[in-house]
């Protein structure tokens, strides 16, 4: 089947002498068109001609003013340089927060030939919503709405001051241009041009359709348009605009009208999908499977076109990237707000010196660790990497990576203190160091936005240099507009089988297979309103565009794209992962299902399933197993480290986490933080309440309700101790300020609780008592270990006690006298019971040796296991021994061990991640799994 611009170049070319070509111009929706309407025309002679001039619209008009168009950035000036004349107060950063949504209405004021935009700005005004809204002439309106409608009466008078200012600088704005060429019409009629084509048009601007009107009635232009029976012989929404076009008669004869969507056969594959990688995975296949074929990949949400990319290129074939992605797509991004926030905090200090977390995130940066390895070899980088982590500091100045020898230019930027003029300096050092060293591991993409970010500096610089103020606040604000607004167009090799595109560069293309990656609801049609001052009444009344056109812009191209393709791939995200929220798919997708499929039988539309051949490591879809190759390291963590209640817990709860961290001693690195967590948290209590009583386990002396009250009376200078010894943390303000008096509260409170529960003098026997036991199970000697927080002698006996910083209930510990004993504690609920259940295991099994070192006898019937939760101190939490005989704790615990070391020692057992996301909640391993 013949493409639309194949059938175009042709109609153009059979209607006119070979000779007269060169008298017409061809005026195209974009470049790309362009390239491929160049090539259709070539093949159509097999001798050479002078071509038509053929353009892109917007070069077209460009031209046709002869007017220079004003990068935003150089607008943002302008405009600010007009405002603070008019406004003075008004500050750059707050000016930058509106800018860019006042200047998008502008270009649409212009775009749409709004007759006078004055009226549209008193519309807005005061006077003008007093008689709109129907209140009294004496109604008086708060500040804040007083303030708004004299907003716009200064950007009234901005919008007259700015379209004045660049008419005389022969400079413009794009939706300035536009309308400058459409009330200037002897700026097309007096050249040498005889005849105008508009191809494959769609949504026009007033000014786009007065211009086109222009010429239509001077009898020099023909529209070829690019529709289908579908949309235009119904209400489909594709159509709303054409339909209008074609009824007015206004642009002339109307073609192309075709019937592809009602006649042509066509394959639908609907794939319904999980996550973001199964849909990676499958796009590798469908592209591999259309090779043979022109098909275009069409990129919805653009977070996911690097992803695709690094995907893409293991298929060998050849591609072409045709996509605008923001500035903060690039690595460089990071470098540049780390660096400005380095200034930022350099400007009211005097110490210069940046944070562990930032210093983490620079030397991790992508682009600039390569850029530091480049500058002082990859042994010294690792070398400063080692220092770091063991230096422990918190914060860092330059003269620490002086010291160590370390020195290195391009770190030495972040630690500046200087203007925004400096700041751009820094920046420039950093991109030059960049730009040394091409050819290196960077992807391509990465230069393109590193000469982007070059060029929006030295714009920037040159207006600094200008005597424009502008503070790193303002500064920052100006960045982080570029980042995320400024978009980066990547064009390749036009002429290749495989095309990656957005939905808009599609149009006038076709392709015999195509398919549409993340096509749920919110994508296409898209859910982002563009943002503007006027509110819908306004934008009705003075004909500025609406929400409802750009939908059915989009509609447009969705199924104008459908028209002459003969595959169509369609993917969406369920929203099955929690990570994506709430999912369905597009609106587009069921009327394909529901209507076209009516409309034309010949569409056949299937669900296929995804079912990607997993390795025999991983037979149960996205979890994680090991298998157990060697069991020599299992027996000797068995036999050397043993097992203990907190392993037993690990191994119960995630068998994967167990094996991480204890077979292959897996550790969380240290991170620097500067709140102290639950860890620090946690051992600030025990060290408190340790401190507290060694004294009394060393001198054996008893303690009593003076010496309880004594304890509590002395924590805050205990506290003030261990803040010495925890000198990273700043205890005298923010959170930590918070957490510290949060300790010293639930301390004083569990003396308060150990007053009220007081039944006589007891003595404290054991803090952080470690017991052992070797159990020979399965030929393997079993090491079995545990540590008691603290033990102490009552009048009725012993009592084992274990400290939780969390919360912990009655029910952790409650028993049913029905069940087994053996099967609950392999319960992973259960942690807390099981851990008092092996304390009083271990005391069983070192009883001879603890009475030696106690100097009594220990009855096991006498034995009080406690726990003293800190956030649940209301409640006497203890392990009921009287529900179950001595044997039947024992023979229980026999079972546990057993049970576990066989598993372990069995290599038909693997380790499995656990079902239980709940567990994974605060795992060391979080970021390894992606479970969450």
């Amino acid at each position: 089947m013949q493409s639309f611009l194949e059938l175009a170049a042709k109609s153009i070319f059979e209607s006119h002498n070979k000779n007269d070509l060169q008298n017409l111009q061809v005026i195209l929706p974009s470049r790309r068109a362009v390239f491929f309407f160049k090539k259709a025309l070539s093949e159509l002679s097999e001798s050479p001609f002078f071509a038509p001039k053929i353009e892109s619209i917007d070069d077209f008009i460009l031209r046709t003013a002869d007017f220079t168009t004003l990068d935003n950035v150089d607008l943002y000036f302008e405009i600010y340089g007009i405002l603070s004349k008019i406004d003075p107060s008004q500050s750059f950063e707050k000016f930058m927060s509106w800018v860019p949504t006042l200047l998008k209405d502008f270009e649409n004021i212009d775009f749409s030939l709004v007759e006078n935009p004055h009226l549209l700005f008193k519309y807005m005004s005061e006077a003008d919503a007093l008689s709109r809204w129907e209140l009294d002439n004496d109604y008086v309106f708060t500040s804040t709405a007083q303030s708004y409608f004299s907003f716009f009466d200064r950007i009234s008078e901005v919008y007259e001051k700015l379209n004045e200012k660049l008419l005389k600088d022969k400079k413009c704005y794009r939706g300035m241009v536009y309308r400058k060429v459409a009330e200037n019409p002897d700026w097309l009629l007096s050249n040498e041009i005889k005849k105008y084509y508009f191809v494959g048009l769609n949504a026009l601007s007033k000014s786009e359709e007065k211009i086109i009107e222009t010429l239509e009635k001077a009898n020099m232009s023909e529209c070829i348009w690019d529709t289908d029976d579908f949309y235009m012989n119904s209400q489909n929404k594709a159509g709303k605009k054409l339909r209008g076009y074609k009824k007015s008669g206004k642009f002339g004869k109307w073609n192309f009208q075709n019937s592809h969507l009602k006649n042509s056969e066509k394959k639908v594959r609907i794939f319904e999908l999980n996550n973001d990688s199964l849909q990676s995975k499958l796009i590798y296949n469908l592209a591999q499977e259309a090779r043979n074929q022109k098909h275009v990949i069409v990129v919805l949400d653009e977070n996911q076109f690097l992803p695709l990319l690094l995907n893409i290129p293991a298929l060998q074939l050849p591609f072409n990237i045709s996509i605008g992605l923001p500035i903060s797509s690039s690595h460089f991004s990071e470098v540049l707000r780390l660096l400005i926030g380095c200034y930022q905090n350099h400007e009211h200090n005097d110490d210069l010196k940046i944070h562990n977390s930032v210093l983490s995130k620079i030397s991790d940066n992508q682009i600039f660790k390569s850029l530091i390895i480049n500058e002082i070899s990859l042994d010294k980088f690792d070398l400063l990497q080692t220092k770091i982590r063991a230096s422990k500091k918190l914060f860092y100045d330059y003269n620490w990576f002086i010291n160590q020898g370390l020195s290195c230019d391009l770190l030495q930027n972040f630690f500046r203190k200087g203007s925004a003029l400096d700041c751009i300096e820094s920046l420039e050092f950093i991109l030059g160091k960049f730009f040394d060293i091409q050819g290196s591991d960077f992807r391509d993409l990465e230069y393109v936005f590193a000469n982007v970010l070059k060029n929006k500096l030295n714009l920037i610089k040159e207006k600094l240099r200008l005597g424009i103020a502008l503070n790193l606040k303002s500064f920052s604000a100006l960045i982080e507009d570029l980042l995320k607004n400024e978009r980066v167009p990547f064009e390749g090799d036009s002429d290749t089988p495989l095309q990656i595109m957005s939905m808009l560069e599609t149009r006038c293309l076709d392709f015999e297979c195509v398919t549409i990656l993340s096509f749920n609801e919110g994508n296409l049609p898209s859910i982002k309103k563009t943002n503007s001052f006027f509110p819908f009444d306004a934008c009705k009344i003075f004909g500025l565009p609406l929400y409802s056109d750009q939908d059915a812009i989009m509609a447009y191209h969705f199924f104008r794209l459908m028209q002459r393709a003969q595959t169509l791939n369609f993917l969406y995200l369920n929203g099955a992962s929690e990570a994506l929220g709430n999912k369905e798919k597009s609106r587009f997708i069921r009327q394909v299902e529901v209507e076209l499929c009516i409309y034309n039988p010949k569409i056949k539309v299937s669900y296929p399933s995804v079912n990607f051949k997993h390795s025999e490591n991983n037979k149960s879809g996205s979890d994680i197993i090991v298998k157990k190759e060697s069991l020599s390291q299992i027996t000797d963590f068995l036999v050397n480290k043993g097992l203990s209640a907190s392993s037993i817990n690990d191994y119960l709860s995630c068998s994967l986490r167990f094996y991480w961290k204890y077979i292959l001693k897996i550790k969380n690195e240290d991170e620097l933080k500067s709140q102290i967590g639950t860890d620090v948290f946690g051992t600030i209590v025990h060290k408190v309440l340790e401190n507290l009583d060694k004294p009394y386990l060393d001198s054996k002396n008893p303690i009593d309700k003076e010496v309880l009250q004594n304890q509590k009376d002395e924590v805050e200078n205990q506290l003030s101790l261990i803040k010495n010894e925890h000198k990273s943390f700043d205890f005298d303000s923010g959170m930590n300020l918070i957490l510290i008096s949060v300790v010293k509260k639930i301390i004083e409170k569990y003396f308060y609780k150990r007053e009220s529960e007081f039944g006589g003098n007891f003595k404290i026997l054991g803090i952080e008592k470690e017991l052992t036991s070797i159990q020979a199970i399965n030929n393997v000697e079993l090491k079995l270990k545990g540590v008691i927080d603290k033990i102490e002698l009552h009048p009725f006996g012993l009592r084992i006690i274990d400290y939780k910083t969390g919360k912990v209930e009655l029910k952790d510990l409650h028993l049913d006298k029905d069940n087994d004993l053996a099967e609950t504690l392999l319960n992973p609920e259960k942690s807390k019971l099981r851990q008092l259940i092996i304390y009083y295991f271990l005391i069983f099994s070192n009883k001879t040796g603890m009475e030696q070192d106690f100097g009594l006898k220990i009855i096991l019937e006498d034995l009080q296991l406690v726990i003293y939760s800190f956030r649940n101190l209301g409640a006497d939490i203890s392990f009921n021994k009287s529900m179950f005989t001595h044997n039947e704790i024992i023979e229980a615990v026999n079972l546990l061990l057993t049970k576990i070391v066989s598993e372990l020692l069995s290599t038909e057992t693997c380790f499995v991640q656990t079902q239980d996301k709940n567990q994974c909640k605060y795992c060391d391993f979080i970021n390894v799994c992606q479970r969450n």
